[in-house]
């Protein structure tokens, strides 16, 4: 089993950008089949929102789309989810008779009406933004348990698998800009309730450079009544750029540079005057008096605190490479 988990792990790290996001969990729960046979199987994405769980996405494998539905009219009385929830980051594994005896609501309500008999399964949460993944793979036979080693294998891949769908997430909605994100920016999606759905590890931390012992999964609401409303937030320490991507927001964080304390008029004119415009072109394009150019110019000089249109050209090209030339 080693060898067939290091192969597994290879390929997950070297393919995940591959399939596209809706058929990522597939593609990934094939490949634990190889190692670990099972029959069907759950991956969820979520949080808990004022001491509920809520589930931002799920993907069912070899199960019927509404043994979703089922659980969630009994998920208050799910004891197997509070379980789980208490005992974050553990994989639990139960056999028939645990699920019947332990967890006999859940059973006779979901389980015994879609085969699962045998249980391997996990919340995987992750502290600094408060969004989990929980994964659990299924046996329909009552006398074949989950093995110790398969156990073991099993919670040695989740955290492998969690990586794996972020990664894959975000480079389906940040394409190549998630190439540079590590040297430039943090990236998020969020959805338009401003709720968190998938977020790189330093985005949590820039967010406490703003916010001191901000946790998610909700974003603080300067930014999340930004959503939808407009493509830039700046504060004290960080900037945040907002672009539309497939149903969500894309959120680009980085930490605040001088420029960006520049309004929209004076960081047009400081672009055009850096590439070479002259005074009268500038204030043609802008329609703008050149006397009135001139005093944004002047003013855009104090606040970045410089004296020349070089050291101008400079802060503006670091700005585009610190946004990735977006």
């Amino acid at each position: 089993m080693l060898a067939r988990i290091g192969s597994l792990l290879l390929e997950l790290h070297r393919d995940c950008r591959r399939p596209a996001v809706e058929d990522f969990p597939r593609w990934a729960m094939d490949l634990v089949q190889s190692a670990i046979p099972f029959d069907s199987g759950f991956w969820g994405a979520g949080s808990v929102l004022d001491g509920e769980i809520v589930t931002h996405s799920f993907w069912l494998y070899n199960q019927p789309h509404e043994s979703m539905a089922t659980w969630e009219r009994i998920k208050h009385q799910d004891t197997l989810a509070a379980k789980l929830l208490s005992e974050s980051g553990r994989v639990l594994r139960l056999t028939s008779g645990q699920l019947r005896n332990e967890h006999a609501f859940t059973y006779e309500s979901l389980f015994r009406h879609y085969g699962i008999e045998q249980y391997l399964g996990t919340y995987a949460p992750n502290p600094a933004t408060g969004l989990f993944d929980v994964l659990a793979i299924y046996r329909s036979d009552p006398t074949a348990p989950f093995s110790e080693a398969e156990h073991q294998a099993f919670e040695c891949l989740v955290p492998h698998l969690v990586e794996a769908r972020r990664a894959n997430y975000l480079s389906h909605m940040g394409a190549a800009e998630c190439q540079i994100a590590a040297a430039t920016h943090q990236l998020a999606a969020a959805d338009a309730k401003g709720v968190l759905h998938a977020a790189q590890d330093g985005f949590a931390a820039l967010m406490n450079l703003e916010w001191p012992g901000w946790r998610g999964p909700r974003l603080p609401d300067a930014v999340g009544a930004r959503i939808g409303a407009g493509r830039h937030y700046v504060g004290a320490a960080i900037a945040i750029d907002f672009e539309p991507a497939l149903d969500m927001t894309l959120l680009h964080a980085r930490r605040r540079s001088a420029v960006d304390r520049l309004s929209a008029r004076q960081l047009e004119i400081a672009r055009a005057f850096a590439s070479g415009q002259s005074h009268k072109e500038i204030a043609q394009a802008c329609h703008l008096a050149p006397a009135t150019v001139r005093n944004h110019l002047a003013a855009i000089y104090d606040t970045l605190g410089i004296g020349s249109k070089a050291e101008l050209a400079t802060l503006l090209a670091q700005q585009a490479h610190r946004l990735g030339a977006r």
